[in-house]
């Protein structure tokens, strides 16, 4: 369905979490089930200009990377402009199937909302082909801290752990030869928050318990349990939430996106790295990663991290060696660049002020989830970036 402004999609979807289909004649169906609310947090760097005047509306850069992704390969796609110059609706159809709709909200022109109720992984592979075909806009990848943050916003009634350091491993069996090379574990119910700290401080398993996906069960203070929402957040920054209260949904998503774009403003404000006409630095400090373990072949960590493939998205040829390996790579995702210098026990980075914060916290997430659980991003002082 498409919509006008934000308070007929925001009835739209408290409708669809209701099993309510009233708005829209072609959804009443005998029988038709409560559906998901899905919203996916995308970074906008590409077409944000901060402090400068839009010379192109909102809706005309978004027709913009629709056509030029591939989604018009696949599906039958236009971009419908709502009252508002900072809200749209993708009509994406395949064939004579069904249209899914994806509602594009820039209220925060950095950081766009992509919502929508498709069934089955419709919304996935669109959203996925958006951002594939355009270095304008890219998934944001979440750092375990920020998903800490919103674990505290209701009850945690399930989690999922997904650590892999087989990905760096050099042994034909992808294992690390000494110890577990991953760790993947779901747990449901009310004592999911507890397994969860008892891991993180038991020795044996500290340096692999990344968490990468949160179930939380959420309600209106004072509420009688009747509004409800249960919201699945993933450290892809998708959100998806089932229940009777779309309010607490739409308030689980501010929260993440005002903590992932809050970290980000203070990564590009305090150390985006500028460089005057003498090529020597005007403003901006170095990022550092305390990498916890010991990376112990920088060659082979270096040439998986910078091959260009996912899940790092960074492309660059490392140079050097001795314990010290330089590299200037190319973010495949948004288009910028950022230097690296690497050991094994630290990794500084360079982060220039027309490169997009989020490229450090992919990094760093990445890290978190195939390195070492327990690496740390720190500042000059040797503080955790993510903690302050």
């Amino acid at each position: 369905m498409i919509v006008t402004n934000r308070r007929q999609m925001a009835r739209l979807f408290h409708d669809r979490m209701n099993g309510n289909y009233r708005d829209d004649p072609n959804e009443r169906q005998p029988g038709r089930r409560p559906e998901v609310v899905k919203s996916y947090l995308v970074d906008a760097y590409g077409t944000w200009s901060p402090g400068e005047a839009d010379e192109s509306p909102f809706v005309s850069r978004l027709a913009e990377i629709v056509d030029g992704s591939g989604l018009g390969s696949r599906f039958t796609c236009e971009v419908h402009p709502a009252e508002t110059g900072d809200l749209a609706t993708i009509c994406a159809r395949m064939g004579d199937r069904t249209s899914t709709y994806l509602h594009v909200d820039a209220e925060d022109p950095r950081f766009w909302i992509v919502h929508a109720t498709a069934t089955g992984q419709a919304a996935d592979r669109i959203v996925a082909l958006l951002v594939e075909g355009s270095t304008r806009i890219n998934r944001v990848l979440i750092p375990v801290q920020l998903l800490d943050r919103v674990r505290m916003l209701g009850t945690c009634v399930g989690l999922g752990l997904d650590f892999d350091r087989r990905l760096f491993s050099t042994h034909a069996d992808g294992n690390d030869g000494s110890r577990m090379g991953s760790l993947k574990m779901q747990q449901w119910g009310h004592e999911a928050g507890r397994l969860l700290e008892y891991m993180r401080h038991e020795p044996s398993f500290a340096d692999r318990t990344t968490l990468s996906r949160l179930q939380i069960r959420c309600q209106p203070d004072g509420g009688d349990g009747t509004a409800f929402s249960v919201e699945e957040i993933r450290i892809d920054g998708k959100l998806t939430a089932k229940g009777t209260w779309f309010e607490g949904h739409a308030n689980m998503v501010r929260t993440l996106k005002g903590a992932f774009s809050g970290v980000v403003g203070q990564l590009e404000s305090n150390h985006a790295i500028q460089v005057g006409s003498t090529g020597d630095v005007v403003t901006g400090k170095a990022l550092a990663i305390d990498t916890g373990r010991r990376i112990e072949d920088l060659d082979a960590f270096t040439r998986k991290v910078f091959s260009g493939a996912r899940p790092f998205q960074l492309w660059g040829v490392p140079r050097g060696g001795d314990g010290l390996v330089r590299v200037r790579a190319t973010d495949l995702g948004l288009g910028g660049r950022l230097d690296f210098e690497i050991t094994p026990a630290f990794i500084r980075i360079y982060l220039p002020s027309t490169t997009s914060g989020s490229t450090v916290l992919r990094f760093y997430a990445n890290l978190q989830r195939h390195h070492d659980a327990c690496v740390r991003l720190v500042n000059e002082e040797e503080m955790d970036v993510l903690e302050s």
